[in-house]
């Protein structure tokens, strides 16, 4: 990445980050890595601690050996120690959509009641503890409110239904505190208010990021808790895979970080304070309302760093005012922007990975390049099969509509590139019963793959919480980095690639353009000798998905 990317709005909030210098960057390859690093980091904090996560639970087991020496157990140990400690700890946690979404609002809510069950005040009045369940601010117009209003009230009745049959409704009422303005208690019994005014929030924070101390950042695609904890070797259920990326960098980036989680946080505060005063705050099982942050972020190096080789870059956008709205308005896509320069820059290869690749706007742009480059090679790795579809069996509308997305993209990319373009899935050691359900590929049990990352000539990447949809290049809030640093990224590449080829590439000298491309190839379909350990990577079922894939018209495309 050459020159900032200038957004066409000029307020602070939307102003692009500067390049900056790289004070030290690593790349955390799997939750065994970042984990640890990420405790640390929070023990070491001296003053503030910030974190922005889709998912934090407060029941996550520390892994690090200082949280065990120091007799920590769980990440509501650890903010309870820092909160002790005198210090400030800022919580933006994602809300989901209580009636679409409610077993993500729950959880949610779970968390918030989990850490501030664990954290009182600091004795001496020092430190705190704020936290916010974001409900981010785009949704559906009044016209899209309409259509979808007999779905939405239909899977309420299914919620109603299901909580009937596990006890009292009212424990949905206190375990969804999204649904107090829909429903109406009486006794142990909740009807729903046939005056209620319904919103739908199809957007959300889904960016993961720590900031200590302004000093240090931690930022990818990782969230918390022990669904996602995972090591490079995946010897688990496949159910229980989880393949991830996050960087952790020290300097002047962090402080860019910090002033994006400021802006987000202060954005969120009369919105949140007036979701908290309409549940009725203040309750035993709300938080605290909440004040603005002050912005302390340090004014050094306001010009450009022509020797900066890290930026930061986001995804925003905002309530749209339109009747016939069906999602927010984008602001900044400065990540998407990220992507389409590292297409237009990159000669040799270009390393994909991502969890979603359903972006028309990127697979147009790749499909160009694979036309007008004819050196260029592309490596795609995605998981064999979205989540809920490999292991929850999830064959609805929503699923089978992504997936459609997903194979048009493909399908664009291979002809433009042909024999030049290769997409693979992860997949164990362990072999798998091909039962048709998508949790195997060639008889081998899938490893979740969740990285946002895209690594161009061995020599810039791109690590965030974006994936290649519509939905994080456009709609929900991201972050991420741009890394530019040659010499750490080659080697970031290296241990990458050594951690999904194992012994099928010694990590040492990695191959460029096609010598690297032929290598994967090789690797895919035949594997090392019987006497080492097979590569976890197995080409992309891709008839399988088209199998599976049916478009819906009336899917917002961004909303997958």
């Amino acid at each position: 990445m050459s020159a900032v990317m200038k957004s066409s709005l000029s307020a602070p909030v939307l102003t692009a980050a500067p390049l900056r210098a790289d004070e030290g960057t690593d790349a955390l390859i799997s939750a065994s890595e970042a984990y640890p690093r990420l405790e640390d980091a929070v023990l070491a904090a001296e003053r503030e601690v910030l974190l922005g996560f889709r998912v934090l639970d407060p029941e996550t087991r520390l892994r690090s050996a200082t949280s065990s020496a120091r007799g920590l157990a769980t990440w509501a140990d650890l903010i309870a120690d820092a909160v002790a400690r005198g210090l400030v700890v800022r919580i933006l946690l994602t809300d989901f959509e209580p009636v679409v979404a409610n077993d993500l609002h729950q959880k949610t809510w779970k968390s918030v009641q989990g850490f501030r069950a664990r954290s009182p005040e600091a004795s001496d009045g020092a430190g705190s503890l704020r936290l916010i369940a974001a409900l981010h601010e785009g949704e559906f117009g009044p016209f899209a409110r309409r259509l979808f209003w007999p779905l939405v009230r239909l899977q309420l009745r299914r919620l109603l239904r299901r909580a009937a049959k596990k006890g009292p409704d009212v424990e949905l009422v206190e375990r969804s505190p999204g649904l107090r303005g829909l429903l109406h208690q009486r006794g142990d019994m909740v009807e729903r208010r046939t005056t209620s005014t319904l919103r739908l929030y199809p957007a959300t924070y889904h960016q993961k990021l720590a900031v200590i101390d302004a000093k240090t950042l931690i930022i990818g695609g990782l969230d918390i808790n022990e669904r996602r904890y995972d090591d490079h070797a995946h010897q688990r259920p496949a159910d229980q895979t989880w393949h991830d990326v996050s960087l952790i960098s020290a300097g002047a980036i962090a402080s860019d970080a910090r002033q994006h989680f400021v802006d987000c946080w202060n954005r969120e505060v009369p919105r949140f304070n007036a979701r908290l005063t309409t549940l009725g705050a203040p309750r035993h099982d709300l938080p605290e309302l909440v004040e603005a942050m002050a912005d302390e972020t340090a004014d050094a190096q306001s010009d450009l760093d022509t020797a900066g080789t890290l930026q930061l870059v986001r995804t925003l956008s905002r309530r749209s005012p339109s009747f016939f709205a069906f999602g927010p308005r984008t602001i900044v896509k400065e990540i998407e922007q990220a992507h389409l320069a590292q297409i237009a820059q990159c000669q040799r290869l270009l390393y994909i990975e991502t969890q979603f690749f359903r972006s028309s706007h990127l697979a147009e742009a790749l499909a160009a390049a694979g036309r007008q480059k004819r050196d260029l090679r592309l490596i795609l790795v995605v998981p064999a099969a979205p989540e809920d579809v490999a292991f929850e069996g999830n064959g609805g509308i929503d699923a089978r509509h992504g997936e459609w997305l997903q194979v048009q993209a493909i399908d664009l990319v291979a002809e433009a590139f042909g024999d030049r373009f290769a997409a693979y899935s992860l997949v164990r050691d362990a072999s798998g019963e091909e039962t048709g359900e998508r949790n195997a590929v060639d008889g081998r049990e899938i490893v979740y793959l969740h990285s946002k990352i895209a690594i161009s000539d061995a020599s810039s990447a791109i690590v965030s919480s974006a994936n290649l949809n519509g939905r994080s290049l456009r709609w929900d809030t991201e972050c991420g980095a741009v890394w530019t640093n040659p010499t750490a990224v080659e080697a970031f590449q290296a241990r990458l690639w050594s951690a999904h080829l194992r012994d099928g590439f010694d990590g040492q000298a990695a191959p460029a353009g096609e010598a690297a491309f032929q290598m994967w190839k090789k690797a895919a379909s035949e594997g090392p000798s019987p006497h080492t350990r097979q590569p976890l990577i197995a080409p992309y079922p891709l008839e399988r998905a088209r199998s599976f894939a049916k478009r819906v018209f009336f899917v917002p495309t961004n909303l997958l």
